[in-house]
């Protein structure tokens, strides 16, 4: 029998360690190089149609066209559109480019993967330009690409360079970029920047993803990147009442996790491919205990996409059980009172149920209604079958990666999904359902990561028993 003295010390420590979980820490990472990034979300109140245009911005962005013809991956900036028109809510994070630095906030996207900004002398409204003549280490780089840039909303035009990009204390020589000079898009703050995280079979130039780069070079001894997306209830009171671009929106870690983000395990699940997207399977939905049918389970993860978005007669069969009204282009509206709703997304083992209020939208016009955040990826179209079979037929977006903590990994290309703390804004989670800690075929020697109190239950448990 273990000595009773050294078994409450033990007990002592974990209640002590166990509490620190509720003070969040944004130095605790499983590896020495582990940086966090601040993340910040801009919310712009949002009628039906803000709803609807920014749901054909992505549609567009995932190669689907207005009508919901499937064209392939033709526009991967169409995003940037809904950013220029000042309807999409996003979550940023800050770098520097050039030498002396200078500083942006960009979209953080994982469902592109080129690296975007505003530069001199684009009429791009209140947006920092990035000014090539200012930095000493800036280059043109010479491609068939440069010129007019057409998509969904119109058109830019800029030049691709290179110049140092640092994020954190990560720092990449000659990274190469967009300079969007020219643009007929609508709209006043046309082009804030964006950072994609998806695989450079995704670039439009054909250039290595900012984070595939420090991981080839060693700069990550962990190759993972991770997300805390912070819960920020969208406005409904004045369509003019953007909040600022310094609303806490949560953590990207670069390099590892954030241990005092979340509790329990990661699971990881294999990408199908990882060529462009994250993309993995869809085990099981659910609505309450509603059974949603899966014939095309393949998603994309995807923390540039505000809204969930799947085949019509899929989501048409998820809003049917809570009443939504169809707005007859693959959208839904319904009382902003509906009662509490639980929605379930399975993948691997783990069931991860969305909070419903991530999936009401208010109306800044109607108060009394909301939109449904979870959108037909080919609008009124019932024909979500790309003949691509490595193309998403799902795109998973905030209002279920708020409510989990998401991890990419690059080796082997996986992404795991572990329960937030309750330490984080907001306190609220994913409830993860039947075995949430089994490990995947081939997931890897780190397929589950547990948090550092978990370690010190199984030793005062041994003890307990010895």
């Amino acid at each position: 029998m273990f000595p009773v003295a050294l078994i409450c010390t033990l007990l002592v420590v974990l209640v002590l360690q166990t509490h620190a979980l509720f003070i969040p820490d944004t130095t605790s990472s499983d590896s020495s190089t582990a940086v966090d990034i601040p993340l910040f979300r801009r919310s712009y109140p949002q009628g039906v149609d803000d709803v609807k245009r920014t749901a054909e911005y992505l549609r567009a962005k995932y190669g689907y066209s207005a009508t919901g013809e499937f064209l392939g991956i033709t526009s991967p900036i169409s995003i940037i559109s809904g950013i220029a028109n000042g309807t999409v809510p996003t979550y940023y994070g800050a770098i520097s480019i050039g030498t002396p630095p200078q500083n942006f906030n960009v979209l953080l996207d994982t469902g592109s993967a080129d690296l975007w900004l505003p530069s001199t002398p684009c009429a791009c409204g209140n947006v920092t330009l990035y000014n090539s003549s200012s930095s000493s280490t800036y280059k043109t780089i010479s491609s068939p690409s440069n010129g007019s840039i057409t998509f969904a909303a119109g058109t830019v035009s800029g030049t691709i360079g290179n110049d140092t990009v640092s994020m954190g204390n990560f720092t990449v020589p000659q990274q190469s970029f967009l300079l969007v000079n020219q643009t007929n898009l609508g709209g006043g703050d046309v082009l804030p920047g964006l950072m994609g995280f998806a695989f450079q079979g995704l670039s439009f130039i054909n250039a290595t993803p900012f984070w595939q780069t420090i991981v080839s070079r060693g700069q990550l001894s962990v190759a993972e990147m991770s997300f805390y997306l912070a819960r920020v209830l969208e406005q409904a009171a004045s369509p003019t009442g953007v909040q600022p671009l310094t609303n806490p929106g949560g953590v990207l870690t670069l390099g590892g996790v954030n241990t005092s983000l979340y509790q329990g395990c990661i699971e990881f699940t294999n990408l199908t491919s990882s060529s462009t997207y994250w993309t993995i399977p869809i085990h099981n939905i659910t609505v309450g205990s509603k059974n949603i049918t899966l014939p095309y389970p393949l998603a994309a993860i995807d923390t540039g996409s505000p809204y969930i978005m799947g085949p019509l007669k899929q989501v048409q069969a998820i809003w049917a059980q809570v009443s939504g009204d169809d707005l007859g282009d693959g959208s839904f509206q319904l009382p902003c009172n509906t009662p509490s709703f639980q929605v379930t997304f399975s993948f691997g083992s783990s069931a991860w149920s969305i909070d419903s209020t991530d999936l009401l939208i208010p109306q800044y016009n109607n108060s009394a209604m909301c939109t449904g955040a979870i959108i037909s990826l080919a609008g009124s179209n019932n024909n979500v079958n790309p003949s691509d079979s490595n193309s998403p037929s799902w795109v998973i977006g905030e209002p279920y990666l708020r409510n989990v903590y998401s991890v990419f990994r690059q080796s082997p290309p996986s992404v795991g999904f572990a329960q937030l703390s309750s330490a984080v804004i907001g306190g609220k989670s994913g409830n993860p359902g039947g075995s949430a800690c089994a490990v995947r075929a081939n997931a890897g020697a780190r397929a589950i990561v547990w948090a550092p109190w978990s370690s010190i239950v199984v030793v005062v448990v041994t003890l307990l028993v010895m």
